[in-house]
């Protein structure tokens, strides 16, 4: 027999128990949604008709599958330093996010994975995070994803002038409880390996 006090005591070293001791794969976090919607406007565009000076939802009087995600995520932290992060995307949101819009569907969009990056962690100051990779743009007040925004449509000084993807790294210094900096260094910021007129951006 066991008394309810050693026995909350055993559960408690259980749940106390280091991270080292796990292994990766029990860290790893998965998340994913469905994102459909009815989409109404005044503009009076009709069937395959696209208003494509707007965001993301373009056709009027449909009902349209935004978004199928998968996530899957480890972090990096101080017991286990290095992570990544899976994002597997598709929907009528994939096909803005890479640019430019007008060749979507074109050999250098990868849309279907929006996100793919390695993380590492340095013991440097509160902590130091690099992530190398593709990433969704940081720049910005909204997100790709539309229901993580306060107005599900985004709006349009988002869409026509801030890049959604970008490709390389980024460095996040947490210097103490309440300031952080970061650098980010991209090689392309027009969608995956976007070139235009020969030059990469």
């Amino acid at each position: 027999l066991i008394s309810q006090g050693s026995l909350f005591a055993q559960t408690a070293t259980q749940a106390a128990k280091p991270t080292k001791d796990k292994a990766w794969y029990d860290l790893v976090n998965f998340s994913g949604y469905v994102d459909v919607y009815y989409n109404y406007t005044s503009n009076n565009r009709q069937g395959a008709t696209q208003a494509t000076s707007g965001t993301f939802h373009t056709y009027n009087k449909q009902f349209a599958v935004n978004a199928v995600k998968l996530s899957m995520e480890k972090l990096a932290d101080k017991e286990s330093p290095w992570g990544f992060r899976l994002d597997l995307q598709n929907g009528q949101n994939n096909m803005y996010q890479e640019r430019p819009y007008q060749t979507t569907n074109s050999l250098h969009n990868m849309q279907l994975l929006q996100q793919a990056y390695v993380s590492f962690y340095f013991p440097v100051l509160k902590g130091l995070t690099v992530d190398a990779g593709k990433m969704a743009t940081h720049i910005g007040l909204e997100l790709l994803d539309s229901k993580d925004n306060i107005a599900y449509t985004i709006g349009y000084v988002f869409f026509n002038t801030i890049p959604f993807i970008h490709t390389g790294a980024c460095a996040n210094l947490q210097i103490s409880d309440k300031l952080t900096t970061s650098l980010y260094l991209y090689n392309s910021a027009q969608g995956t390996g976007y070139t235009g007129n020969d030059k990469q951006f």
